[in-house]
C-alpha cells in the first residue's frame, strides 16, 4: 500500500512539474467555491442539517391528528346443514357467502400534559444543532483549504527561489571553470562547484515533490479529480486583529461553542417530554364505516350497514417499573454532562485563541525583522559574487553568502506564511470565516 501511495505521488509529481507551463491559474476563491460544492465532509453535514430540518414538524411533535383507512373484502363458500327453531330445515352445498366494508379513523391527542410543546421545542433545537455541526464542519473546510493554498503557494514561491539559487550555482561553475582553464583556479575548486550545484539540483527535485503532494492534498480538500495548476502568492496577513475582540466574537459566534450552548436545550426538552409524560393523556376519536354481507345460505342472508362513532378516551401510566423515574435521571446527567462540555469548548477555544495570538504576533515580528535581514542578505550574495568574479574572494565566502541570502528569503516566507496561518486559525476560532447565518 505504501508503494503503491509512493508511485502515485512521484507519477503527480511528475506530472505536475512536466505541465508547469500548461498550468491554469486557481484562485482561491475558486479553490474554495469547488470545496463548498463537492468536499464530501461538507456535503454530508449538510444532509444531516436537512434531515433535521425535515423532522422539525408539527406532525412528528404530536399536534396534528392521526387518520387511518380500512377495507376488506372477503368470499367464503359453505356446506351447511342447519335446523331453526321452527323446526325446518335447510342444506346447502357450496353456498356463497359476500363480506365487504370500509372504514375510516381519525385519532387527535388533546392534551398530553403539554408534552407535544417539549417536543416541538427539542425538534427545533435540534435542528439549530445540526445547522451549527454543518457550519463547524463548513468552517474546518474552509480553514483547511485556505490554509493548503497558502502552503502551496509557499512552496510554489519556494520552488522559484531554488531555481534561482541553482542558476546562481550555474554561474559559479561557470566562472570556475573559465578561471581554471586560465589556471586561475584548482580542479578541487571546480569540483566542489559541481557537487555544490548537484546539492541545490536535489534541493529543487525534492521541492518539486513536495509541491505535488501539496496540489494532491488541495484536490482532495475540493473534492473534483486531478488536474493542474497554480495558486497565485498574495500572503499578506491582516495585522489588524485584536485579542480582546477575538475573544468576545469567539464566545458569542464559535459554531462549536454554539452548537454545545444549543445541545442543552435540547437536553432540557427532552427532560421536559419525560417530565410531562406522567399527565394523562386525552384522545379525541371519530369513526365511520360501512359494512355488507350477501349469503346464500343462514338466517340472515343480507345485511348492510354504516356507522359514526365518536368519543373521547384517556389513558395515564400509573406503574412502568420505575423506568421513566430512571430515565428522567439519565436526563439530567446528560443536561449536566452538555454543562461540562460546553464549559471545555470554552477552555479549548480560549486557549488556542490566546496561544495561536502570540503566534501570530511573534510572526507578524518576525516578517518585518526577516525583511530587513532579506535586503542585507540579498545584497552582500551580489557583492560576494562579483568579488569572486574578480577574484578577490573565494569560492567559501560565496557559497556562504549563497546560502545565506536562500535562508533569508526562505526565513522571510515562512514568517510570512506562519503569520497568515495563524490569522486563519483566529478567524475560525472567533468563527469569522464562512458567511452562513442562522
Amino acid at each position: 500500500m505504501k508503494r503503491t501511495i509512493l508511485y502515485f505521488t512521484l507519477v503527480f509529481a511528475g506530472f505536475f512539474v512536466s505541465r508547469a507551463q500548461e498550468a491554469s491559474v486557481l484562485e482561491l476563491n475558486e479553490a474554495i467555491g469547488l470545496a463548498m460544492e463537492n468536499n464530501f465532509q461538507v456535503l454530508l453535514a449538510r444532509n444531516n442539517a436537512d434531515i433535521s430540518q425535515n423532522n422539525n414538524t408539527l406532525g412528528n411533535a404530536g399536534f396534528l391528528p392521526v387518520v387511518s383507512a380500512n377495507a376488506n373484502l372477503q368470499r367464503n363458500l359453505q356446506n351447511t346443514d342447519q335446523v331453526f327453531a321452527s323446526g325446518s330445515t335447510q342444506s346447502r352445498d357450496g353456498a356463497q357467502r359476500k363480506a365487504s366494508g370500509a372504514s375510516i379513523g381519525l385519532v387527535w391527542t388533546l392534551f398530553d400534559g403539554t408534552r407535544m410543546f417539549a417536543t416541538k421545542n427539542r425538534l427545533e433545537d435540534q435542528a439549530l444543532f445540526d445547522f451549527y455541526q454543518m457550519k463547524v464542519q463548513v468552517d474546518n473546510t474552509l480553514r483547511n483549504v485556505m490554509s493548503v493554498y497558502y502552503q502551496l503557494a509557499f512552496e510554489q514561491e519556494r520552488l522559484q527561489l531554488f531555481e534561482s539559487n541553482l542558476a546562481f550555482s550555474a554561474d559559479r561553475i561557470r566562472i570556475v571553470e573559465e578561471k581554471y582553464l586560465l589556471g586561475k583556479e584548482s580542479k578541487l575548486s571546480l569540483l566542489q562547484a559541481r557537487v555544490d550545484y548537484n546539492a541545490d539540483q536535489s534541493l529543487l527535485v525534492q521541492q518539486n515533490e513536495l509541491l505535488a503532494a501539496r496540489k494532491l492534498e488541495l484536490i482532495r480538500l475540493m473534492g473534483v479529480g486531478p488536474f493542474d495548476f497554480q495558486a497565485v502568492y498574495e500572503v499578506q496577513p491582516d495585522s489588524t486583529l485584536l485579542v480582546g475582540e477575538l475573544l468576545d466574537m469567539a464566545y458569542s459566534q464559535n459554531p462549536m461553542l454554539r452548537a454545545r450552548q444549543i445541545n442543552q436545550e435540547v437536553v432540557q426538552n427532552q427532560l421536559r417530554e419525560l417530565n410531562r409524560s406522567r399527565w394523562p393523556v386525552v384522545d379525541f376519536n371519530l369513526g365511520y364505516g360501512k359494512s355488507n354481507l350477501n349469503s346464500q345460505a343462514g338466517f340472515l342472508l343480507s345485511n348492510r350497514t354504516s356507522d359514526l362513532a365518536y368519543g373521547l378516551s384517556a389513558r395515564v401510566n400509573i406503574f412502568d417499573g420505575f423506568n421513566l423515574n430512571r430515565q428522567v435521571e439519565n436526563a439530567r446527567i446528560q443536561l449536566e454532562n452538555s454543562l461540562i462540555q460546553e464549559q471545555e469548548v470554552e477552555s479549548i477555544i480560549e486557549t488556542s485563541l490566546l496561544t495561536t495570538y502570540t503566534s501570530y504576533q511573534n510572526n507578524l515580528s518576525l516578517a518585518a525583522l526577516e525583511l530587513q535581514n532579506l535586503d542585507v542578505a540579498t545584497e552582500n550574495s551580489d557583492i560576494a559574487l562579483e568579488r569572486f568574479r574578480l577574484g578577490v574572494s573565494d569560492a567559501l565566502q560565496l557559497r556562504q553568502a549563497q546560502i545565506n541570502a536562500v535562508n533569508a528569503q526562505v526565513r522571510f516566507l515562512q514568517a510570512q506564511l506562519n503569520a497568515k496561518l495563524a490569522e486563519i486559525e483566529l478567524k475560525y476560532l472567533s468563527g469569522m470565516l464562512s458567511t452562513v447565518q442562522e
